[in-house]
């Protein structure tokens, strides 16, 4: 499912955005492992283009080429069924964001040499879930300082949640190239309602449920030392997106085809 396409302006230009899909799978086979899910996965594909240092950049902010640390990636927004923004007070929908982000230091020629994400030393970005504060209004809790903090979201971990990136993270590996970059995770298991501080589902109506609605944000590149939101460069996708695939598993059954869920 293309959360964030091509086709919006958005992302046609290096470093100002990610083209973002996600795809929501199941399994041939029953989980096993020690996490809270029934084995359902949640990737996310952002096609990341080498930016150089923009002066000024899209988010109005001058880099130094070698040395100013700056993130950018994509956040998808849950929505209600209505296709509105969500309450504060909502428990037993997706979380307000979830975001990718990337981080390197700028440059104006050659490789891109990432920043560590919070996560670990050789992860070249990371996936956070937001609440409604560090989300704000169409992402206006986003802070340059905070993207790769425990203040502008809750990590997704290997630990936590089976977070795998895919180029791996290698130790020894300073730089990043264009490409595909992937997280991929496990979804916890379907809940009624969800604490304030924990991971929720995403479902795609599958077997009669109710499929979430979302909408996903470029956030260009922006300076990490930037202690205020700037909202140059936050810009919402064009469409709302209503996803389809894997939901909730019937008690006691083995999860359904990957084939058969895979969006």
């Amino acid at each position: 499912m293309s959360v964030l396409p091509s086709s919006n302006a958005c992302t046609t230009l290096a470093g100002s955005g990610m083209a973002t899909t996600w795809v929501l799978a199941g399994s041939t086979t029953a989980y096993v492992g020690t996490l809270s899910t029934d084995g359902y996965t949640l990737a996310a594909t952002a096609a990341f283009v080498a930016p150089l240092a923009v002066t000024p950049t899209i988010a109005a902010e001058t880099l130094v080429s070698g040395a100013s640390a700056v993130g950018m990636g994509t956040c998808v927004e849950t929505l209600t069924t209505a296709g509105a923004a969500q309450a504060t007070t909502v428990t037993d929908n997706g979380n307000f964001a979830i975001c990718h982000f990337l981080f390197y230091v700028a440059v104006d020629s050659g490789n891109i040499t990432f920043t560590a994400a919070s996560t670990g030393t050789t992860d070249w970005g990371v996936t956070s879930y937001l609440n409604t504060a560090q989300w704000g209004t169409a992402g206006s809790g986003i802070k340059g300082s905070t993207m790769n903090t425990s203040a502008g979201g809750t990590a997704i971990t290997a630990a936590t949640w089976g977070m795998a990136l895919s180029p791996a993270a290698a130790t020894g590996t300073t730089t990043i190239a264009a490409g595909s970059k992937v997280w991929t995770w496990y979804q916890p298991t379907q809940a009624t309602t969800y604490a304030a501080t924990a991971l929720r589902r995403y479902g795609g109506g599958y077997n009669n449920s109710t499929a979430d609605k979302v909408k996903a944000y470029c956030v260009s590149q922006r300076l990490t030392a930037t202690t205020t939101n700037v909202a140059a460069g936050i810009v919402a996708a064009s469409a709302v997106v209503t996803l389809s695939g894997a939901s909730a598993l019937a008690a006691g059954a083995i999860a359904f085809g990957a084939a058969a869920l895979a969006i």
